[in-house]
């Protein structure tokens, strides 16, 4: 009866080891403090991204398919974006976007932001 009872005990243990991160992930999650769990997704937010690609006075950057999509929704359209290195979409979209003259970034996979003077190679 001892060991059944040291047995319930070790595995309610280990369910609130396990349970509490797994909160926290929900709860960063719900207030978009981050969009991914634990190591298996990129752990980023991407507002700051957004907010240096508007602080520079860009309209239009190249990015890949998910950070594209993600940051033009997020932005509300105010920033539009052009698939790269990945699956488009939109492509007659895509090719308005490219012919407009102004000027255009490139957000690295990494978040950087950097002036794009030429469409990136695909």
């Amino acid at each position: 009866m001892r060991w059944r009872a040291a047995g319930w005990v070790a595995a309610v243990a280990v369910a609130i080891v396990l349970v509490i991160p797994r909160m926290q992930e929900i709860r960063d999650l719900e207030q978009a403090h981050s969009e991914g769990y634990g190591r298996l997704l990129p752990n980023r937010d991407p507002r700051p991204i957004l907010a240096n690609i508007e602080r520079a006075g860009y309209r239009t950057c190249y990015a890949d398919y998910w950070l594209a999509y993600k940051l033009e929704w997020i932005s509300d359209g105010r920033v539009r974006f052009i698939t790269w290195h990945s699956y488009d979409r939109t492509p007659a979209e895509s090719r308005r976007r490219i012919a407009s003259p102004e000027a255009k970034c490139l957000v690295a996979k990494d978040g950087s932001v950097t002036l794009a003077s030429v469409p990136p190679p695909l």
